[in-house]
């Protein structure tokens, strides 16, 4: 059980928005409201394989 961070750019002086999923997945829909009204660039990921895959449908888009 790990969790990895994958980085596709060196981050300088950068705040980490995260948002794992949860009952009603209050932390994707979360986070993805902040990268979209803040600007953001997203600069890599998380990677944790022991969570259960999950999907979320929001307006339409996946």
């Amino acid at each position: 059980m790990a969790l990895k961070l994958e980085l596709w750019k060196k981050p300088k002086g950068v705040t980490i928005i995260e948002g794992f999923p949860g009952f009603g997945l209050v932390g994707p829909i979360t986070t993805e409201f902040l990268i979209d009204h803040l600007k953001t660039e997203q600069i890599g990921r998380f990677i944790y394989d022991d969570l259960p895959a999950t999907i979320a449908i929001h307006d339409g888009k996946v």
